[in-house]
């Protein structure tokens, strides 16, 4: 039996895409993967990682990645619909996946998936689809499917800190990303990377005293 799942990374921060992931493997490489040390990318550290994804791409039936750029996380989320971007691209990948899963287990972004469960089946048809909270924790094909979206959005934000300089981790949390939105928003020229419709980016625009950001979507 063919079971994929998927999970996204990136979906917290203020700078840079959210990326989903779709891995798919016989049910019976589930310990294999786990065996190997495969669980939620949080918990892994970088060179474990990149050293677990490789891995994961051989032992996969297939695989799909979603790159999501800034711009459109922020088209969503500023109408509320954040769970419906996710749900959409779910089901782009698990449609896209060859040959057709039997089982998938999809990471809800919300611990009462019921919603976001209906949101999925309304997208795509699979014989068992499962939506649960923390799945990244609980089922090691999504999380591979985790550290495969997180290995490829830490590879894009590399190249962003190429480009515009060191922002930090890109969360709200950051200090050094707070004081990276304080200059560009300060200065007018706000990068295509940075999520305007975030909270932590009003925040930052009422301490600066901004009234308008141009190009706000």
């Amino acid at each position: 039996m063919l079971v994929a799942g998927v999970d996204e990374a990136g979906r917290g921060p203020v700078i840079g895409p959210m990326v989903l992931a779709a891995v798919m493997i016989e049910d019976g490489d589930e310990e294999t993967l786990a065996e190997a040390g495969v669980r939620d990318s949080k918990l892994v550290p970088p060179g474990e990682r990149r050293r677990l994804a490789a891995l994961i791409r051989e032992l996969a039936v297939d695989w799909r990645v979603e790159v999501i750029p800034a711009r459109t996380v922020d088209s969503f989320a500023s109408s509320g619909g954040l769970n419906r971007l996710e749900a959409e691209v779910a089901a782009r990948l698990l449609s896209s996946l060859r040959p057709a899963p039997e089982t998938a287990v999809v990471d809800a972004p919300e611990r009462k998936p019921g919603r976001f469960s209906r949101l999925l089946a309304a997208r795509v048809r699979i014989p068992r689809l499962l939506t649960v909270a923390e799945a990244d924790r609980r089922y090691p094909v999504v999380s591979a499917a985790s550290i495969l979206a997180k290995e490829e959005r830490e590879a894009r934000v590399a190249d962003l800190r190429e480009r515009l300089g060191d922002f930090g981790s890109g969360y709200p949390h950051d200090p050094k990303t707070i004081e990276f939105l304080r200059r560009v928003l300060s200065s007018g020229e706000v990068p295509p990377e940075v999520r305007r419709s975030w909270l932590t980016v009003s925040r930052v625009r009422r301490e600066l005293g901004l009234d308008s950001l141009e190009g706000y979507l």
